[in-house]
């Protein structure tokens, strides 16, 4: 059985903060500081989708309706007169 875990924005804003201090270090490989930067670039990509479904989760849905329409319907204002 997989161990799940969670973890909270805080964990990953702390995460986050660490790479970007990893990253204002000059004295290290440029390959260490690609693999912060993708770390920290994965970490934004994390923080955006939680803002996205936050905002999605409080819209209320339109008072919209799907409807039935027959192919043979054309409406008035799209048929051109001559």
């Amino acid at each position: 059985m997989p161990v799940v875990s969670l973890v909270t924005a805080e964990e990953l804003e702390r995460l986050r903060a660490w790479a970007e201090a990893r990253i204002a270090v000059t004295e290290q490989p440029p390959w260490q500081r690609f693999q912060y930067m993708k770390l920290r670039d994965a970490l934004d990509g994390i923080f955006a989708v939680w803002d996205a479904t936050a905002l999605q989760a409080t819209r209320q849905p339109p008072d919209r309706h799907l409807r039935l329409v027959d192919a043979a319907y054309v409406r008035q204002d799209s048929v051109r007169s001559s």
